[in-house]
């Protein structure tokens, strides 16, 4: 761990994840618990937050277990699949993961404003289009509520410092001002 918060970088997760403005004048919102954004959503649609309750009952403990773990340290392919395939869970999401993050959310979820908030959540922070196959695995990371957005306290520029400073003080080098290139296969 570099301990970054050592150096005084502190990470903070609001109350409010995400929140969508409708057209009516009211507002849809992800919360940093899961039973206020079911209850927001019940506002609109009570089926749509009885469902994302069930996907998060169902889903939580794999995306915890398989998925967040292989964004940090990609396992092989195989890997991957023998854990999700272990379970009855990582099974139903495999068939998500042929599938697009759309595909995933209009299966799931009935009033749009539900789905145009999760579709939402795809291009950042994960630079996936909601239109793109292969991609549906993505899809559980959001639902799933095991994944929460956070921002670095006083600035970015608090993080990059801590980071710095962690290095230093491990004997670890930083270059400033340096030209990089980047060569892709």
């Amino acid at each position: 761990s570099l301990d970054v918060a050592r150096f005084n970088a502190r990470f903070e997760a609001p109350q409010v994840q995400v929140g969508m403005p409708l057209g009516d004048g009211r507002a849809l919102a992800l919360h940093h618990q899961g039973e206020r954004t079911r209850a927001a959503i019940a506002r609109l649609s009570p089926r749509d937050a009885a469902t994302l309750g069930e996907v998060e009952r169902r889903y939580c403990e794999t995306v915890e277990t398989a998925l967040l773990p292989a964004l940090f340290q990609p396992p092989a392919d195989s890997e991957l699949r023998s854990r999700l395939e272990a379970t009855p869970a990582g099974r139903e999401l495999l068939a998500w993961a042929r599938q697009s993050p759309q595909e995933v959310v209009d299966g799931l979820f009935t009033d749009e404003a539900v789905r145009s908030l999760f579709l939402s959540q795809f291009p950042l922070p994960y630079g996936v289009p909601d239109d793109a196959p292969g991609l549906g695995l993505v899809a559980a990371l959001v639902l799933s509520g095991a994944e929460e957005y956070s921002f670095c306290g006083g600035g970015s520029h608090v993080l990059a410092q801590a980071l710095w400073r962690s290095i230093l003080v491990r004997r670890g080098s930083a270059a400033l001002s340096e030209d990089i290139s980047i060569t892709f296969r």
